[in-house]
């Protein structure tokens, strides 16, 4: 019978790499939001219509949980 067991070692290498590709991830999210955000901050036409109507904002809102439970459910 074969011992199928990992080693330490090679667990903590395994996480260690996966916990890379997470951050470099979330950094990449973090740079796009804040171009975005730039964008929209220096456009009158974009802040009326983001702040503007309340609706839109809240779409936005909404939005924007729709796309994070899809990521989360759908893998």
């Amino acid at each position: 019978m074969e011992n199928s067991q990992i080693s330490s070692t090679q667990t903590q290498s395994v996480v260690g790499a996966f916990m890379t590709k997470v951050y470099s991830w979330m950094t990449l999210a973090l740079f796009i939001t804040g171009i975005v955000a730039m964008y929209v901050a220096s456009s009158e036409q974009l802040l009326s219509i983001v702040f503007g109507r309340k609706t839109i904002f809240h779409r936005f809102f909404i939005l924007q949980k729709m796309v994070i439970s899809f990521t989360i459910f759908y893998k």
